[in-house]
């Protein structure tokens, strides 16, 4: 993403834990700075990606975050996925330095990323989201503005909640076939020109096939974001039948060591139960 706000013609200053983040963006022009608050002193506008609602609360509200800047940045673009919460607590403090917050979470991975074609949905003021957009239409292709400050995340844990479901919901048909004898291949070429179709299928059977178990997206993420918006239901009122089954699979495959492999993998499960595996 920060590839791309260079590619767009911005001037980009960078803070992250990790030097090799730091030095790749230096590569690509940026400007390297030694915390977030050195980061944001004084910019157009701030964009931060980050693990946890947890952390981001440090980076914003934190002694060296990016609302400790004696000029604070006019415009935060939060592109993490979090809890709704969250997002209109550190909308409020931002007003009351004098900055705007909006909640941006980012759907499309690794591959969408570099290629400049996230899916993003955003929550916060009509006006905010007009400054934002020229930003955002660096990093992504499919730019939404959903409602209010929260309403961003929220949809992304719509989103994130399908994501998990789909991806058990095929490891245990697929695995019903798999004990028929049908080939996986097979069972792969018919389901993408029927009704059982979806995005989660198409990319992550098509890896689960070939036994290939690097990270596009964690086991650890999806858990992550499964269990946020476990607790977004549970603020909210709504029941999660489903969700709750699928979160205790994520669960297990943590357990048992699957937590740095991508969320494809809860098929292992599965498959060491039923003793057949999904592969080409």
């Amino acid at each position: 993403m920060a590839a791309n706000v260079i590619k767009a013609g911005h001037s980009l200053w960078g803070f992250d834990v990790s030097p090799q983040a730091m030095a790749r963006m230096e590569k690509l022009g940026g400007k390297r700075c030694s915390s977030a608050r050195e980061a944001s002193e004084g910019r157009d506008a701030v964009l931060i990606s980050l693990t946890t609602p947890a952390v981001v609360e440090q980076v914003v509200l934190g002694p060296e975050g990016i609302l400790s800047a004696v000029a604070v940045p006019a415009m935060i673009i939060d592109l993490s996925s979090g809890l709704p919460s969250v997002s209109v607590r550190l909308a409020a403090a931002a007003r009351e330095r004098g900055s705007d917050l909006v909640d941006a979470p980012v759907s499309g991975g690794p591959d969408g990323a570099e290629k400049g074609t996230l899916t993003v949905m955003v929550g916060g003021a009509k006006e905010t989201y007009d400054r934002a957009l020229p930003l955002l239409q660096s990093i992504g292709k499919n730019i939404f503005h959903i409602g209010d400050v929260g309403s961003g995340n929220a949809m992304k844990m719509v989103n994130q909640i399908l994501c998990g479901v789909h991806m058990v919901a095929a490891t245990e048909a697929l695995i019903l076939g798999a004990k028929a004898g049908i080939d996986a291949r097979t069972m792969y070429d018919v389901i993408m020109v029927s009704s059982g179709y979806s995005r989660t299928f198409q990319n992550r059977v098509a890896q689960l096939m070939t036994g290939n178990t690097d990270p596009v997206f964690t086991v650890d993420l999806m858990l992550k974001d499964l269990n946020l918006a476990t607790e977004y239901a549970h603020e909210m009122g709504v029941p999660m039948l489903v969700l709750n089954i699928t979160k205790q699979i994520y669960h297990a495959a943590k357990a048992s060591g699957l937590g740095s492999k991508d969320f494809s993998t809860v098929a292992t499960l599965l498959e060491g139960l039923v003793g057949v595996e999904i592969r080409e």
